[in-house]
């Protein structure tokens, strides 16, 4: 054995890999503070969403499925859920 196969696999090799090859199991969605640009309302929604998602207040689609990872409307503002702003 090898030097170079005997250490761990790099931060990215580990972000890239399918989620059952990774080293620590994790869960590739995350949830998301999405801020309508119509309204400006706040609302919390899921990356991978298997349905679409309207802003409760004008009825602006946020979020729509598309197979994996959901694609945002134009021009929408997010952040990772729980992190503050500085």
């Amino acid at each position: 054995m090898t030097v170079k196969e005997s250490q761990l696999p790099s931060y990215l090799q580990l972000k890239t890999a399918n989620k059952r090859k990774k080293l620590i199991p994790e869960p590739n969605g995350a949830f998301l503070d999405v801020k309508c640009k119509e309204c400006s309302n706040t609302s919390i929604i899921y990356t991978h969403s298997q349905t679409k998602i309207a802003c409760k207040g004008c009825g602006y689609v946020l979020i729509t499925p598309s197979g994996g990872k959901g694609l945002l409307g134009e021009n929408i503002l997010f952040r990772p859920f729980g992190k503050k702003r500085n």
